[in-house]
């Protein structure tokens, strides 16, 4: 029998692949200016502008911000480092629906529909509400915590968001695993004193001093630190 009595789970990176969505993002933003090197290149800027950016707001910001305008922001200094004339606002919202067209992992169906069963499963995620609808449709949750939605994002001092799932379901924080593939997850869950799993689908190392609780390799390695063993991947 499992220690656990809730899963939460996020869904960017976790559930679905964003990153697959790069090339077709780049080739919306630069048109007959688009190469599969200069995308690969320019994804690597983002990500290193926007990580910075959004660790730095979640612990010096001022106040919460929709992630449009996050991406706005980081767009805006990605243009000017590689100096080009795009517009940021046309790059958010072109951003902001690759997210909603992401793909889901081979692994993700079988690893909601065995674990959903089993355990009442719920969405944390720091994402903007329309980020995540169309992925509301495919997938079934017991409930749905978005940074949007309680004005903070996962890994904030105050904890708004894991303390909402806490209060959710009115038990022990110890009696709830979270799932997630960053340091937002780990940190703010275990802040919240919510059990972490670290979905490593890359085989990083872990180079934070707060650990997760547990590793896993697929989300079918995730559902068996549950115990949980799907035989198959649909």
């Amino acid at each position: 029998m499992s220690v656990f009595s809730v899963v939460c789970i996020d869904m960017f990176q976790t559930l679905v692949d964003v990153n697959s969505r790069r090339y077709a993002f780049w080739q919306a933003a630069l048109n007959e200016n688009y190469s599969d090197r200069l995308a690969d290149e320019y994804t690597e800027i983002w990500l290193s502008v926007f990580t910075k950016y959004f660790n730095e707001l979640q612990n010096h910001g001022p106040g919460f911000r929709r992630f449009r305008s996050i991406a706005e922001t980081c767009f805006e200094a990605v243009f000017k480092q590689i100096g080009c004339s795009l517009d940021p606002k046309r790059a958010a919202h072109l951003w902001i629906k690759e997210h909603r067209l992401a793909p889901p992992y081979e692994d993700t169906d079988l690893f909601i529909e065995s674990v959903g069963a089993d355990f009442p499963l719920c969405l944390v995620s720091d994402a903007d509400d329309d980020m995540i609808f169309p992925h509301l449709e495919n997938y079934r949750f017991d409930a749905v915590f978005t940074s949007e939605r309680f004005k903070s994002y996962k890994s904030n001092s105050e904890g708004k968001l894991f303390d909402a799932v806490i209060s959710h379901y009115s038990i022990n924080p110890g009696k709830i695993i979270h799932i997630g593939d960053s340091i937002s997850d780990i940190a703010g869950a275990k802040r919240a004193g919510i059990a972490t799993c670290w979905l490593n689908r890359d085989r990083l190392t872990w180079n934070y001093d707060i650990r997760p609780d547990y590793e896993a390799k697929s989300l079918i390695e995730a559902a068996s630190i549950l115990g949980i063993r799907p035989c198959s991947v649909s």
